[in-house]
Order: C-alpha cells, then sequence, then structure tokens
C-alpha cells in the first residue's frame, strides 16, 4: 500500500508571519515553563515510548516520572514485560494505581507485539487494534517518533484539553489580543 497523498498548502504571507509569531510565542513559554520527562529525550525506542504512553493512562506525568527508568530497568524490553510474573509487575505499577487493571494489559500487549516480531504497527488504526491502545495513545506513540512515516502534532483532544485551564486561556489571551504579530 503507498503513501497517502496529501494536499499541500502554501500559507499566504500574512498567515505565515501570523504562524511565525504563534511558534514562536509557544516555544517561548515552553522554555520558560514547559516540563522535561524522560520519556520526551530524543532517541527514545518505540518500547520506551509506548511504556510511557501506557504509564500515562490515568496517572500524572509526575508520577509516572518517578517511576519510569526503574520500571524501564526492570522491564527493558517485550519478551521481560510478557514472561514477567504478574505479582511483580503489578508491584512495580502499585505506586501508580490501576495495578490489577495495567499489569494484566501491559503483558497482554508485550505478547501481541511479541507475536508480531516485536514490531510496532506503522498506522494510527494499526496501533489502536493493539490491546490497551486507544486514539489518543495510538497518536501519542505515532508523535513520540515510535513508528516510521510519524507525523508529529499534539494527538487528538489535547488543545481542547488545554484551552480548558486557566493558564491557557490567560495565556492565548495574552497572545491573541494584539491585531497583528508587529503589534505591542
Amino acid at each position: 500500500m503507498g503513501q497517502p497523498v496529501r494536499p499541500t498548502y502554501e500559507p499566504g504571507p500574512e498567515v505565515a508571519t501570523r504562524l511565525r509569531w504563534v511558534r514562536g510565542r509557544l516555544l517561548g513559554w515552553f522554555a520558560r515553563d514547559g516540563r522535561s520527562f524522560p520519556w520526551r529525550d530524543p532517541g527514545r525506542t518505540p518500547y520506551e515510548v509506548v511504556v510511557a504512553e501506557i504509564l500515562l493512562q490515568r496517572t500524572t506525568a509526575v508520577a509516572v516520572a518517578h517511576a519510569y527508568a526503574g520500571f524501564l530497568a526492570r522491564y527493558p524490553d517485550w519478551d521481560t514485560l510478557a514472561h514477567a510474573p504478574l505479582d511483580g509487575l503489578e508491584a512495580t505499577l502499585r505506586p501508580l494505581g490501576l495495578w490489577e487493571q495495567k499489569a494484566p494489559a501491559f503483558q497482554q500487549l508485550a505478547r501481541s507485539i511479541g507475536a508480531h516480531g516485536d514490531v510496532l504497527p506503522g498506522t494510527r488504526q494499526e496501533l489502536e487494534r493493539l490491546p490497551g491502545i486507544g486514539p489518543y495513545t495510538a497518536s501519542a506513540v505515532r508523535a513520540g517518533r515510535a513508528t516510521p512515516g510519524c507525523e508529529h502534532g499534539p494527538p487528538p483532544g489535547t488543545l481542547p484539553r488545554i484551552t480548558r485551564t486557566r493558564l491557557w486561556k490567560a495565556k492565548t489571551q495574552a497572545i491573541f489580543a494584539c491585531s497583528s504579530p508587529g503589534a505591542r
């Protein structure tokens, strides 16, 4: 199956200027206020990206940050995870909550990927067919460069979720208060 054809879009000069301005504001905000987590580091393997995304389901990023390195040290690959004693996996996941649900789900996912030669599927739709991977996680995995042909950008639902926060509302009001990028 060939690559999908994507229409090209060349923004006009005014739109391009505004996009550069918004991009600069967002990157500046992230440089000042963004959080750094180990799963965002470049060079992460597909396994490390998927583990992070599964751990982040219904858990805070701060909690996962405390447990992430230890989890990877104890379960460094799909095979180790698939064959780990369930009680040991549950004990590792207990500080993150939902260990009784996550441990068997993690093993089911590991076994499923192991059955396909430890290779993650290449498309979001194929990722969603794996146990424990829904639309958000599949998009997040692809955005994390875990699969070839990754398309960068936030997973579906991220921007609406962000816009509901007071901090984001305040920042967007400040950013878009200008009638043009050169104003202020």
